[in-house]
């Protein structure tokens, strides 16, 4: 008899009772910090892998949970996001500003955001001596 092996190819990231949500709005506001915002997301990360394993799922699909945007979590991890953004510290700070904007760089837009990720191939150790593009203030 053969068995069969079931996979999940993503989950819901928001939490049951919309945890991350409500985590991410309160980091926002400045009434809680980048530290409680964490705990959150890894609670509710932590809580999504339970539930599909305590499911009988055999493969159980991670690096798919984002804070915000995955495209947005991308850009940050490969290190391409647009010269306007270079002030900003790497991290939760940066991927919040390219989400929502801050002063003096406007938020990506989702046009913005595909042709980042299309002109990612490009070497990110020296962007702008391989895609001369980055230093563009697009």
């Amino acid at each position: 008899m053969k068995s069969v092996t079931t996979s999940t190819l993503g989950f819901p990231r928001m939490g049951p009772n919309r945890e991350l949500k409500f985590a991410l709005e309160k980091y926002w506001k400045g009434t809680t910090t980048e530290k409680d915002l964490l705990q959150a997301a890894h609670a509710v990360e932590d809580m999504a892998w339970a539930v599909q394993t305590d499911a009988g799922m055999n493969r159980v699909t991670v690096g798919d949970h984002y804070l915000y945007d995955g495209v947005l979590a991308w850009t940050e991890m490969l290190g391409v996001a647009p010269i306007r953004f270079e002030n900003v510290p790497r991290g939760t700070s940066r991927l919040f500003a390219m989400a929502r904007g801050v002063d003096g760089a406007t938020a990506l837009s989702k046009y913005t955001k595909m042709r980042v990720l299309l002109r990612s191939k490009c070497s990110t150790s020296s962007l702008t001596a391989y895609c001369p593009f980055f230093s563009l203030s697009w």
